[in-house]
């Protein structure tokens, strides 16, 4: 290597010490990264305990809601068994209802043909009446 890139080499190697000086005083020292790491490890801690609460609540409400989901299944069997119970009801009045109908359609029947009947007589009755009185 000749005198001048020596010299060369030099200055190089002094810029790049005085670049490195003035970053220096801005880099953390061993004792304030470990500072910095104990402030993060509570804070994580915190928020570690923050979740932990967070999720207890979370699993409260849950149980809260299958709780009151086992009743609003109960509930709900017992009103389609009340239900099942009124349509059974309902299925036999429909049915005695039909038979009533029909019942009430064959006196109809038996009233209109007794009517006749009546009818018939009166003019028998009447008739005999007639010949009665003429003799």
């Amino acid at each position: 290597m000749t005198p001048t890139e020596m010299e060369e080499a030099i200055r190089n190697l002094d810029q790049r010490t005085r670049a490195v000086e003035q970053i220096l005083p801005t880099l953390a020292t061993k004792a304030d990264l470990q500072h910095t790491r104990e402030e993060l490890l509570r804070h994580i801690d915190m928020r570690i305990e923050d979740v932990r609460d967070d999720i207890r609540r979370v699993a409260e409400g849950v149980a809260e809601l299958a709780r009151t989901s086992a009743i609003a299944h109960k509930t709900l069997d017992i009103v389609v068994t009340r239900l099942d119970v009124h349509e059974t009801l309902l299925r036999k009045h429909e049915t005695v209802q039909q038979e009533h109908s029909t019942t009430l359609s064959e006196h109809g029947t038996l009233l209109r043909e007794q009517r006749t009947v009546l009818g018939e007589h009166g003019t028998v009755l009447r008739d005999l009446a007639r010949r009665r009185s003429k003799k």
